[in-house]
């Protein structure tokens, strides 16, 4: 670190970033040979090498942490932008023009609960929303929604009837064993995808359900998106959910890996 203060001065590296995540390209200067004691060896350069990529990489690794109070406006304003034309929603809200500002309403009531619950994973710049249900909480989900009824029904209007089965559906077809976290909501802004942001939302995730030794469910809405997160480890967790009047939902499932021994 000595070394890498008294040469920054010098000439800093070029650092390039690509869109696809934890991707770095850096380019050394081409003084970088003088400026290192006429002692060191070809193998500590190699290494010096190493290290600042390794530091730059950190540097530029996006964080997220647990959504407050206070992101509830931002956080249900980003869920409903970007599920307005999910297909679920697309039947579930079909034929009204003001399907944003029902389902920022519609959201609301279970945002609510789990950012309270510290279940809501919110990206440093806001543009990636993660939203999850911890184990402990996965046998109230039915009373918890049963609590929400009338608040359902004020915001869904006429549409409460085919909101009602599409909860009631899942609430059924929900396994309740073995203990484990569900992703209940994940949305990340257009312009931000393919990025660092959701690796860093699944890394944060999976870096407390691994601690707990203990796997996570999550329901697709969208076959690519059943495709797309097999990166992180999920796999199909049965066939894919069948609720009259719905499209089908693909259900994934992901064990923990066992923490390395430190």
């Amino acid at each position: 670190m000595k070394i890498a203060r008294q040469i920054a001065p010098l000439r800093k590296p070029v650092v390039h970033l690509f869109e696809s995540p934890l991707i770095f390209c850096l380019t050394i200067p081409a003084c970088l040979p003088a400026c290192l004691p006429a002692c060191t060896s070809r193998r500590f350069r190699s290494r010096y090498k190493r290290v600042t990529i390794l530091l730059i990489q950190k540097d530029f690794e996006m964080k997220c942490r647990h959504a407050k109070d206070s992101d509830l406006d931002k956080v249900c304003d980003l869920l409903a932008k970007e599920f307005c034309h999910d297909p679920i929603y697309k039947v579930l809200f079909s034929g009204r023009d003001d399907r944003v500002n029902i389902l920022r309403d519609y959201f609301r009531i279970y945002v609510n609960i789990e950012i309270y619950r510290k279940g809501t994973l919110l990206s440093e710049n806001d543009t990636d929303v993660l939203v999850y249900i911890r184990p402990e909480f996965i046998a109230e989900i039915v009373e918890t929604h049963a609590q929400a009824d009338e608040e359902l029904r004020k915001v869904c209007g006429s549409s409460y009837k085919a909101a009602s089965e599409l909860i009631n559906g899942l609430d059924r077809l929900h396994p309740l064993n073995p203990p484990h976290y569900f992703i209940s909501l994940q949305a990340v802004q257009r312009s931000a995808r393919g990025g660092e942001v959701v690796e860093s939302l699944f890394r944060t995730l999976h870096d407390i359900i691994d601690k707990d030794k203990l796997p996570c469910y999550a329901e697709c809405t969208r076959f690519s998106t059943r495709t797309l997160i097999r990166r992180w480890g999920y796999r199909d967790a049965d066939f894919p959910l069948h609720i009259r009047g719905f499209p089908d939902l693909y259900p994934v499932w992901r064990d923990p890996k066992q923490l390395s021994m430190k």
